[in-house]
């Protein structure tokens, strides 16, 4: 499978998943620290797929450059009405999508886990027109280290029994997903030559499938 045909995150893959959504008809994954090439790094991506794609259709990024000193500078002399945070501690709010990248803000909030899922959500809903509020089918707490918990972004339900055994039915699914590839040797050079967000959206794809078949199997109880 090739790479989405438009301006995407310079990542080679690893990275820590926090958080997988349905966004509408959308599914996205937020992940964490992603390993990638140039002066680019990434403290947080939110990938969003299409609806029957495996291909991500927009990113919504935390990212530090190591030219951050001289980007500031040219920031500040131009018409962007970014704060003035200590140049260390900043992180830029990015936007991938098939109109290319653009840089939306810049600030520290954008490097804490909680401000960043909710504006990256916000922003994701605006770039496509949704009304509907994001579900969380997979929370892994962190709290960047005491810096900022995570907040709750509006309309989700998290930390009823449902949606614990939600989490369990998405990643017990990804984990068989894995022992079945591996048992059938699916794997091999097919799977190792897919760039690794189509190989994320493979796993989250059977992620789903498992809360699928459980909330079916659960509402009929």
């Amino acid at each position: 499978m090739t790479a989405p045909d438009f301006a995407h995150p310079l990542i080679t893959g690893g990275g820590e998943l926090l958080r997988a959504y349905t966004i509408g008809p959308y599914k996205s994954v937020l992940i964490k620290s992603p390993e990638s090439f140039g002066p680019v790094k990434y403290r947080y991506i939110l990938i969003v797929y299409g609806h029957e794609e495996k291909q991500p259709i927009l990113f919504v990024t935390s990212e530090q450059n190591a030219m951050q000193s001289e980007l500031l500078k040219v920031a500040k002399e131009s018409d962007h009405d970014f704060d003035s945070p200590s140049i260390g501690g900043a992180y830029f709010l990015g936007v991938f999508s098939k109109n290319g990248h653009s840089t939306l803000d810049l600030s520290e909030d954008w490097g804490r886990l909680g401000k960043f899922e909710e504006k990256a959500l916000s922003v994701t809903k605006e770039m496509l027109g949704l009304t509907e509020e994001p579900k969380i089918l997979l929370r892994v707490p962190a709290d960047d280290n005491g810096n900022d918990a995570a907040t709750e972004p509006t309309g989700t339900s998290v930390g009823t029994e449902s949606s614990k055994i939600h989490v369990f039915a998405f990643v017990g699914a990804m984990l068989l997903a894995v022992v079945i590839f591996k048992a059938y040797d699916v794997v091999g050079d097919w799977f190792q030559g897919n760039p690794w967000y189509v190989n994320i959206g493979i796993f989250v794809g059977f992620g789903w499938l498992g809360t699928a078949l459980v909330t079916f199997f659960t509402s009929k109880a």
